[in-house]
């Protein structure tokens, strides 16, 4: 803001720390965020930032502005985007639209706020609106329409073997407990009538969802694609238990994992 309002181009910024405190009860906390860091910046995609651009002779009324428009969207956050109005400053409206999305989506539901999300531009701010919600809301990230934003989770995943280790282990406890339940039935009848039927079953659910958004009361997409992804490692299994040792080829062998 300063160097909007002298003329100057933003530079390094140069910072003295004297001291950091980290006390046991975060220390795995800390390893993760360390652990989750690979150098990655969404700049390095093409995103961009949201720039200041009011004159200081005006930036008093807009400051002003700023907190009624913030005001009515605490008292009522089910309103569209934008319904307030704005400030006409990219950066002072990006942190309106922060404060509205952050106080609104837990009315709002997964739809609207992808749907909302899908409207903003590739720029810095809606990023960090992802990432913030996306732990919230499973397979938000998975088709981001932004293509910058996009190509950036991309590559952060690509980059993450630690996330990668994170979902297998996920997944083992998701189905700990069908295991329990339902023991060596995936397999008791055969290859023709336990296994590929379940595989073809997901299959299908997942394709309909696809083609018409006709989803399950209490199953999402995640659920149906992680439940396929276990029928078929076992669908592997069982082909292994059946065939001489090293005869499964690994799922890479043929390209099937390449790209």
């Amino acid at each position: 803001m300063p160097a909007f309002w002298v003329g100057a181009e933003v530079g390094r910024a140069d910072y003295h720390a004297t001291s950091f405190h980290l006390y046991s009860d975060h220390f795995a906390r800390a390893e993760r965020a360390a652990a989750g860091f690979h150098g990655l910046s969404p700049y390095d995609f093409g995103v961009e930032r949201a720039a200041f651009a009011t004159p200081w002779e005006r930036f008093g009324p807009a400051v002003e502005r700023w907190f009624e428009l913030e005001a009515q969207i605490f008292a009522q956050p089910d309103a569209e985007i934008g319904s307030y109005g704005a400030i006409g400053d990219p950066l002072l409206d990006s942190g309106l639209t922060l404060a509205h999305i952050s106080s609104g989506h837990v009315r709002w539901g997964a739809e609207r706020l992808a749907n909302t999300l899908a409207a903003l531009p590739a720029a810095d701010w809606v990023v960090a609106l992802y990432d913030r919600l996306a732990p919230q809301y499973p397979g938000l990230i998975d088709a981001v329409p932004q293509r910058p934003i996009a190509d950036f989770f991309a590559a952060r995943m690509r980059g993450s073997s630690d996330m990668i280790d994170d979902v297998r282990a996920a997944i083992k406890r998701l189905h700990t407990e069908k295991d329990r339940a339902y023991g060596g039935a995936w397999k008791k009848r055969g290859e023709r009538v336990s296994i590929q039927p379940n595989i073809a079953r997901k299959v299908d659910r997942l394709d309909t969802l696809a083609e018409t958004g006709a989803g399950l009361e209490g199953e999402s997409a995640l659920d149906t694609a992680i439940d396929l992804v276990v029928y078929v490692e076992r669908y592997r299994l069982y082909l292994a238990e059946q065939l001489p040792p090293g005869a499964l080829l690994p799922l890479d062998a043929a390209g099937i994992l390449k790209g």
